[in-house]
């Protein structure tokens, strides 16, 4: 641009030099055509750029920032059309649940600090939270967890941990989630959560049950917080069914067991007395 202007300036300075001058005529036509030349690389020049403009907002040109450090509270990465894909973010700038773009369940800053994942679809499809605390001079808590949820519910395969004064639960869970969207679950069995514990209560989760709306654990492969390593495998309904452990002490065993949670066989072959956990969902 710079060019184009100074060519401009050097014909007008041309023309007033000649301007009743003889043999004027032929000095500028020879003048106006060396700077038609010169007009005619700066406008090759000019095409020059705006193609490098163009290549520059491009879908194959990716923008590059490098910085030393960056600090933050929240990091949203996006796709082109403005779907949510990934979240870095503090515990007061979390999310709440929100499904097609519609909230429900905790609200936003009731969820741990972390990385959260989203789908093609902008929903939240599992996330990396961690937390932990001393509460006072003889009491602590900290957890944290790596998960991955069914198409519109909620975690199905998960790593975590606990700790809560040195009573230590970490492992891998697998749970069974019910068909039902997150959205059409939480209004359903929420209020059932919510209600008094009672007769009432208990008839309205064995309907849930019976229904399978509520979340059950099927394998969990850890240590429980007796320091107990197992493999445990549940049923549909959530009860322990098979155990292969090594106690705390390292003795070795495989369980099986019936609905109620009692050993009906066992190898080595002895009674056992290794309590039932089943880890709670995250």
């Amino acid at each position: 641009m710079a060019d184009l202007v100074a060519v401009q300036r050097d014909l007008l300075q041309l023309v007033q030099q000649t301007v009743g001058q003889a043999g004027g005529s032929q000095q500028l036509l020879d003048a106006t055509s060396a700077l038609l030349s010169r007009t005619a690389n700066v406008q090759q020049q000019l095409l020059l750029q705006q193609e490098h403009a163009a290549s520059l907002t491009g879908p194959a040109h990716q923008t590059q920032l490098t910085v030393s450090e960056l600090t933050a509270e929240r990091v949203n990465i996006r796709e082109p059309d403005g779907t949510l894909r990934l979240m870095l973010c503090n515990t007061q700038r979390s999310p709440g649940y929100v499904m097609d773009g519609k909230p429900f369940g905790e609200p936003d800053k009731q969820r741990p600090g972390g990385i959260y994942f989203f789908n093609d679809e902008g929903n939240e499809c599992g996330g990396l939270v961690f937390g932990g605390k001393r509460i006072d001079e003889h009491s602590y808590e900290a957890g944290g967890g790596f998960f991955f949820d069914q198409y519109r519910q909620d975690q199905v395969v998960g790593m975590m941990h606990t700790d809560v004064n040195g009573q230590r639960h970490a492992g891998f869970c697998v749970w069974d989630r019910p068909d039902m969207p997150i959205t059409e679950w939480t209004a359903r069995c929420v209020p059932v959560f919510d209600m008094p514990d009672g007769p009432e209560k208990e008839a309205a989760l064995a309907q849930l049950r019976k229904e399978r709306l509520i979340e059950t654990t099927r394998v969990f492969m850890g240590k429980t917080t007796n320091r107990d390593a197992c493999l445990n495998l549940y049923d549909v309904q959530g009860n322990l069914r098979l155990r292969l452990v090594v106690r705390a002490d390292g003795t070795p065993a495989i369980e099986c067991l019936n609905e109620q949670g009692e050993v009906t066989e066992r190898f080595p072959s002895a009674k056992s007395d290794i309590p039932s956990t089943t880890p709670q969902s995250g």
